[in-house]
């Protein structure tokens, strides 16, 4: 996966994905090229939504401070490709949480303004959900 970070250098991180045994519900795990013995990495998290059997929602994204993940452009490159491999349209988590607990943290609305500025993705101010185009 091709990650364009915040000092415009172009990376390339290794990707994979685990499904929940019982529960419609993946996380996309991004790993630096080179082999690493800390299990550091970089993860987002989407569940199905009830109501929408066509649609994620992202439920979890985080670089845990690693500096080799933060910044580097990781969810703006992943997202699309959640979409792509999930054949589902991908959205974020409310700001607020509901009775799930689940929202939107500043930085992960920081990531949906980068996609919406690029043109990539739409902010729907009813819902409080911002969906990838």
């Amino acid at each position: 996966m091709d990650c364009v970070g915040a000092d415009g250098v172009h990376r390339e991180f290794l990707w994979r994905v685990e499904k929940a045994l019982f529960e419609e519900k993946w996380t996309f795990r991004v790993e630096t090229q080179a082999a690493t013995t800390s299990g550091d990495a970089f993860e987002l998290a989407v569940e199905l939504l009830e109501d929408r059997a066509d649609t994620v929602r992202v439920i979890m994204m985080h670089h845990y401070g690693h500096p080799e993940y933060k910044a580097k452009g990781i969810p703006d490159a992943l997202l699309p490709l959640v979409r792509q491999y999930l054949g589902k349209n991908v959205e974020s988590s409310p700001s607020r949480g509901d009775t799930t607990g689940v929202y939107r943290t500043p930085a992960a609305t920081r990531v949906w303004e980068r996609l919406k500025a690029a043109g990539l993705a739409d902010y729907d101010p009813k819902r409080d959900v911002y969906s990838l185009r």
